[in-house]
C-alpha cells in the first residue's frame, strides 16, 4: 500500500486548457463522463497509467471527468480534519448495484429459502455470527484455526489466549448489534461496542470502551512503518462522533443516501476519525452491520462481509455487487 498521488488542481487545469484551446475546452466539458468506458469510478493515480482517450492528453481527460463529477457530489454533514464537508458521487452504475442489493438484500423471505423455516433461520444467524467473528478477527491478526474457534463458540468454552478471545469478542459484537439494531446510533453505543470488541485484547485494558488520548500518538502505516495517515486531533473525537451518529441516524433530509451507501459511509467515517487507540476497523465492520440492520437489509446479517474484505484487503474497496452477488449465492 502507498499514498496516493495527488491529482493536478482542478481551477489550474481548467484555466490552463482554455487558454490553450477554448472551443476544445468547451466541447470537452460538454461530452466527458463521471467514469471510464467500463465504468470504472477511477481515482489519479490509476488514471495516470492508462491510455486517454484518443484526442485527448491525461490531463485533459481527468479534468472532463472531474468536471462530469461535480454534477453528482452531495455535500455530507460530517468534516474531514480541515473542516471541509465530505462529499458523494454516485455514478450510473453504482445505482445499478444498489437496486440489485434492494432487490436480494431487503426483499420479504420468500418461501423456497431455507431460511424460511424459523429453526433453519436462527441456525444460519448463528452460522453467519460465527464466520464474521473469526473473519474479522483474522483481519486483525488473530491466527486461531476455524475449527478450533467454532468449537469455542458453540461449546461456550471461555477463550484461551487473545487471539480465541477477539473472535468470541466479536461474536458477542455481532449479538449486541442485534439487540440493538432497532435503536438510534449514539456515542454511548459505539463506545460500549468498543469495549464488546476489544475486553481483554488490548494492551492496556483501559483503552476499552474509551476515545484515545493527546497522548496516544496514533497514526496508520504500512508494512515498512511508513506514515500513510494521521487521523485528526483527539480533541475533536467527541464532536466528530456526534456528527457520524447524526449521520448514522438522518432518514428526515432533503438529501437521500442510499441506506447501503450510507453503511459504507459510516464504516469510512468511524475509520477515518480513528477514534480509539485499537480496535477501529472492528468496530467500523460492526457499525456497517447495524446499519444495515437498522434500515432492515435483513439478509446481511447472514453474510461475512469481513469474508469479502479478507479476500482481497487491498482491494475491497472496489467489490461490485457482481462480487457480492457470487458470494450471496455461494452461501446458501
Amino acid at each position: 500500500m502507498k499514498i496516493p498521488s495527488k491529482p493536478p488542481v482542478f481551477s489550474e487545469l481548467l484555466i490552463k486548457i482554455f487558454e490553450s484551446d477554448r472551443k476544445k475546452g468547451i466541447d470537452l466539458l460538454q461530452k466527458s463522463k463521471p467514469t471510464d468506458k467500463k465504468g470504472q469510478y477511477l481515482h489519479w493515480d490509476k488514471l495516470i497509467h492508462l491510455e486517454a482517450p484518443k484526442g485527448l492528453t491525461t490531463e485533459m481527460w481527468w479534468l472532463g471527468i472531474k468536471f462530469a463529477r461535480n454534477n453528482l457530489y452531495k455535500t455530507l454533514t460530517v468534516y474531514d480534519k480541515n473542516d471541509h464537508p465530505f462529499q458523494i458521487g454516485t455514478p450510473d452504475h453504482v445505482l445499478k448495484d444498489l437496486h440489485w442489493l434492494d432487490i436480494n438484500t431487503a426483499r420479504s423471505v420468500s418461501s423456497e429459502m431455507p431460511i424460511h423455516n424459523p429453526h433453519m433461520k436462527n441456525t444460519y444467524l448463528i452460522r453467519s455470527f460465527v464466520e464474521e467473528a473469526i473473519n474479522s478477527s483474522q483481519l486483525e491478526g488473530a491466527s486461531t484455526t476455524r475449527n478450533v474457534a467454532k468449537t469455542m463458540i458453540r461449546q461456550g468454552r471461555p477463550p484461551q489466549n487473545k487471539d480465541e478471545q477477539m473472535i468470541f469478542n466479536n461474536y458477542l459484537a455481532m449479538q449486541f448489534i442485534r439487540e440493538y439494531k432497532i435503536e438510534k446510533l449514539t456515542p454511548s453505543m459505539i463506545l460500549e461496542l468498543h469495549k464488546v470488541l476489544t475486553e481483554n485484547t488490548s494492551d492496556n485494558p483501559d483503552d476499552a470502551g474509551r476515545y484515545r488520548k493527546k497522548s496516544d500518538d496514533i497514526h496508520v502505516v504500512d508494512g515498512q512503518g511508513q506514515i500513510l495517515y494521521t487521523p485528526p486531533n483527539a480533541d475533536s473525537i467527541p464532536k466528530r462522533i456526534e456528527q457520524i451518529c447524526i449521520f448514522a441516524n438522518d432518514n428526515d433530509s432533503d438529501i437521500f443516501i442510499h441506506p447501503i451507501l450510507r453503511a459504507i459511509l459510516l464504516h469510512f467515517f468511524l475509520a477515518y476519525v480513528h477514534p480509539f487507540v485499537d480496535g477501529n476497523g472492528r468496530t467500523a465492520r460492526a457499525l456497517f452491520y447495524w446499519s444495515v440492520a437498522s434500515r432492515e437489509y435483513w439478509l446481511m446479517e447472514y453474510l461475512s462481509i469481513s469474508k469479502i474484505i479478507k479476500q482481497a484487503p487491498c482491494r475491497f474497496s472496489d467489490y461490485s455487487s457482481t462480487a457480492f452477488h457470487k458470494f450471496c449465492t455461494s452461501n446458501w
